[in-house]
């Protein structure tokens, strides 16, 4: 069973590749976002705001079925903690770490 879910902010603990595909990886030790978590098969497969995988059928994933295996993340801050405290935290950090946090069109 898989204990994250949407909005979590979660650890990056495993970088390695696993699959050709695999060329956008999280970076290790960095914090990101939860979009979704999906049952793949054995295991959960994670969608992150702050970085977009690569896609089984090429380039950078369209399709929204591509993910993280959720074994790659650790989550940072318990459930119960109050999710925006966490995220204007990101925000507030995103000025040493411009990577954390998404560039918006406006």
């Amino acid at each position: 069973m898989c204990d994250l879910q949407a909005l979590d902010v979660v650890e990056c603990i495993d970088a390695t590749p696993v699959l050709k595909q695999s060329k956008t990886m999280p970076r290790l030790g960095r914090l990101y976002r939860v979009q979704s978590v999906r049952k793949i098969g054995d295991g959960y497969s994670v969608r992150l705001f702050d970085v977009t995988p690569e896609c089984h059928l090429g380039g950078p994933c369209n399709c929204g079925n591509c993910g993280w295996d959720s074994r790659r993340f650790r989550r940072v801050q318990g459930p119960e903690k109050d999710r925006l405290t966490v995220l204007r935290a990101l925000l507030s950090s995103s000025k040493t770490a411009p990577d954390l946090v998404p560039e918006f069109e406006h």
